[in-house]
């Protein structure tokens, strides 16, 4: 970053550094990933709103939908109470369910995020939906294994780390896919009370 603030360079010097530093922070996203798993950490709870963490994450989202040429909708329920959760473990779930969304669109297309209260279960539901190529269903179970991925350079790093949050705050992740027919994955989280709560 310093040779490239410091030093003129040619176009062809300047593709280079741009390459080195995509691949720094791509091994530095592998990296924690791996310590997330070996040194796992008890999640931070508290009374927090799912609407909230979709709404401050949804420009960093728009902003790398909008490069990708995916529009990006997002449909929060007004009724949503809060869920017992730690606000940062809630970012990184929904942030690697859209990264997977995203590659699942390199042509483009439609990424959806919602969230719904299912009043009779108590439950709140976080949904993280694409128009991709889908996920052939012999993979749907193996999804969230250790190491398991259908991309080339992926790690098996991101599902994983999703369904072990999910697990830590006793949820539940489900997935549809249809080949050529995109994806969507579900959370289920216990809802704090019954009463309407916070949006």
């Amino acid at each position: 970053q310093l040779l490239l603030e410091k030093k003129a360079l040619g176009d062809a010097e300047r593709q280079y550094f741009d390459v080195i530093l995509s691949e720094i922070d791509r091994m530095s996203g592998i990296l924690k990933n791996f310590l997330y798993f070996a040194r796992p950490q008890e999640p931070v709870v508290k009374e927090i709103s799912l609407n909230k963490v979709v709404g401050e994450l949804l420009r960093l989202i728009e902003n790398e939908a909008y490069l990708r040429k995916i529009e990006v909708t997002a449909e929060c329920a007004n009724d949503l109470p809060p869920v017992v959760a730690d606000t940062e473990q809630m970012r990184q779930l929904i942030l690697n369910l859209v990264h997977n969304a995203l590659q699942a669109m390199p042509e483009g297309g439609n990424l959806w995020l919602r969230t719904l209260f299912l009043r009779e279960e108590n439950a709140v539901v976080l949904e993280v939906a694409d128009t991709g190529h889908g996920i052939p269903s012999d993979h749907i179970p193996r999804l969230g294994d250790l190491f398991f991925t259908t991309k080339q350079e992926g790690t098996g790093l991101g599902l994983a780390i999703c369904q072990q949050i999910v697990q830590q705050h006793g949820g539940k992740l489900e997935v549809w896919s249809k080949e050529g027919g995109g994806t969507c994955f579900s959370v289920t989280f216990p809802a704090c009370r019954k009463k309407q709560g916070i949006n």
